[in-house]
């Protein structure tokens, strides 16, 4: 659900300013403003709408796709009504975000699923509030809007994204990155703390001096060979490459709020976000290296502004794999789905493909 998708990814990054803020000396943590305009639309101005519109081509083996950027609440929708009209009409397939009627957002089994987990947080709410929620949803508002497009032109949508595979995993799929976030920042604390610090310098230092041995050696007598590096002194240095790695990935996870592309850091991502990209770009592959869909029109990709990530994974094969299966951890939470859907007095699943 997208908004659910905002919401942590905004929580987590203020999160990540702070702790950078308190690792580079500042005392306390401060609250980040978002210098995203709030307006009458929720969250986007409609100059952020504007702003954030891309239309971008790209090829996977053979099959052009047309991706559509977007700030995905309904406004946009209402404002490039046309452009979405035109792209749907020569596509073979819409691959989406996000899915709400096709994927059953408001069936009984998945407002069952939305209110125990409420529950689990100490909240009631009835069936009716959820779905009262979802309605005006503005993302899924956008969604549905594509999807009643698609249907009324006679094309097969399909969702690939790990955060479809069931209502709430996008919320496990952040948790699990705060969880992998948390472990990061305790790493560079571990090490870089002053004790842990000055014990580093101190072996370092020691290294470099020779022993008493050494120096009572006389010159007719082999002087021992040493190996170089103590054990601790080896576990200290490991210790500081993995923070100070763990730290780059940081500042890259903290960067990353324009996409993968305008990120400096981008090869050190290691997030929920950077793996729904790999995992798209993925699964886009196997769809045009498979020839899923007959017609061989283009296909319409249809997401948010940021996921500019999709398109470079899709010309990084080798770096795609790698990441697929460093992001082991997250795959275990939200694995990733092809759902391709057909409309027949209603979206049909048509088939269904785990990766």
């Amino acid at each position: 659900m997208p908004t659910i998708i905002d919401s942590l990814e905004n929580q987590l990054y203020f999160a990540r300013v702070n702790v950078i803020k308190l690792l580079m000396g500042k005392e306390q943590p401060t609250k980040v403003k978002s210098e995203t305009p709030v307006d009458q639309f929720g969250r986007y101005t409609m100059e952020d709408i504007v702003r954030l519109w891309r239309r971008r081509s790209f090829e996977s083996n053979g099959r052009r796709i047309e991706f559509y950027g977007v700030a995905h609440v309904i406004e946009t929708f209402e404002r490039f009504k046309e452009d979405f009209e035109k792209g749907i009409d020569s596509a073979s397939l819409v691959i989406l975000e996000a899915a709400p009627e096709a994927l059953r957002y408001q069936s009984d089994e998945n407002i069952h699923i939305i209110q125990e987990y409420q529950r689990g947080q100490g909240k009631n709410v009835t069936k009716e509030e959820i779905r009262a929620r979802m309605d005006s949803d503005r993302g899924q508002q956008f969604f549905r809007k594509l999807e009643q497009m698609a249907a009324a032109k006679g094309k097969p949508i399909m969702t690939i994204d790990p955060s479809t595979k069931e209502l709430l995993s996008t919320r496990k799929l952040m948790e699990r990155g705060t969880r992998i976030e948390t472990l990061k920042f305790l790493s560079i604390l571990a090490v870089f703390a002053p004790g842990a610090l000055m014990e580093m310098r101190a072996g370092l230092q020691k290294r470099r001096q020779p022993v008493e041995s050494e120096k009572k050696t006389k010159s007719y007598e082999p002087a021992k060979e040493t190996s170089g590096m103590t054990r601790r002194d080896f576990l200290a240095l490991l210790g500081g490459s993995l923070a100070l790695l763990n730290y780059g990935s940081l500042l890259a996870n903290l960067s990353n709020s324009g996409g993968r592309e305008e990120n400096p850091l981008a090869l050190l991502l290691y997030n929920a976000f950077d793996y729904r990209d790999v995992a798209v770009a993925k699964g886009i592959d196997l769809v045009t290296k498979e020839k899923m869909v007959a017609d061989e029109g283009p296909i319409m990709l249809v997401y948010g502004a940021g996921h500019n990530g999709i398109q470079h994974y899709m010309g990084s094969p080798h770096e795609r794999e790698i990441r697929y299966r460093a992001y082991l951890p997250f795959r275990n939470i939200a694995s990733p789905y092809l759902r391709l859907f057909i409309f027949k007095e209603g979206w049909k699943l048509e088939k269904e493909i785990s990766f």
